[in-house]
């Protein structure tokens, strides 16, 4: 006789044919099965490399190479993180989204973690 819950579990779990693939959790195993000795990291084994989807000429690991052999072009990226640290900014509640409520304390609290976000 064949085992109720188990045809129950394989009409609902439909692994694929890849054992451990990415995004696949890990199917309910039945007391005769050895239990799993290490976790495994869902998704691990997906390589990701950033705007891939966008047709660049350049990539951004060759930008950061040429940045770190070219002295100029080091300056120049210096010099405009420099001009942006400098800009003011604040940080306030647009009117559409007040509704009357006073966030003063957390508009004081925002500013002061942003003011050094490092510490």
């Amino acid at each position: 006789m064949a085992n109720p819950l188990k045809s129950i579990l394989d009409a609902v779990w439909k692994p694929s044919n890849v054992g451990f693939g990415p995004g696949e959790p890990l199917r309910p195993s039945s007391p005769t099965e050895a239990p799993r000795r290490a976790d495994y990291n869902v998704g691990r084994n997906i390589s990701w490399s950033p705007r891939t989807e966008e047709s660049r000429i350049v990539t951004y690991s060759q930008m950061r190479t040429l940045s770190r052999i070219d002295g100029v072009l080091r300056t120049i990226i210096e010099k405009r993180k420099d001009e942006i640290k400098a800009l003011e900014w604040d940080i306030a509640i647009k009117p559409e989204y007040n509704h009357g409520e006073d966030f003063k304390s957390d508009i004081t609290a925002a500013r002061k973690f942003w003011d050094k976000p490092d510490m």
